[in-house]
């Protein structure tokens, strides 16, 4: 390898550790998508730094509100298999799930009237 492909390597190298570390951010994104792989859109990826945000404990909740699986399904227009997955661990809640759950932490007065 002559030293200006090496230089570019290297080059690349670093800047892949700086993302990794989160001191930079990437030019180009790719996720999995059935199989291949698709570039994410710029609009479409989050803005500011990256932060981990509480999942809510979907078990607790329906139980601090007196609900079975079922009629917390039925009261929040979830479907029950969504439910009992995010209970057993199966899957976690994100995005506008993970938001809605907040709200109905906080506010569950507010959702039933929203949705109902």
């Amino acid at each position: 390898m002559d030293k200006k492909n090496f230089a570019h390597l290297l080059r690349s190298v670093k800047e892949m550790g700086a993302i990794m570390r989160g001191e930079a951010k990437p030019a180009r994104e790719f996720k999995l998508v059935k199989g291949k792989l698709v570039e994410v859109r710029p609009e479409a990826r989050p803005r500011g730094p990256a932060r981990a945000s509480k999942v809510v404990n979907v078990a607790q909740l329906r139980k601090k509100l007196g609900l079975s699986q079922t009629e917390f399904a039925e009261v929040f227009q979830i479907p029950v298999q969504t439910v009992r997955n995010w209970e057993q661990g199966t899957r976690k809640p994100e995005g506008p799930a993970q938001v809605l759950l907040r709200v109905i932490e906080r506010a569950p007065a507010a959702v039933l009237e929203a949705i109902h």
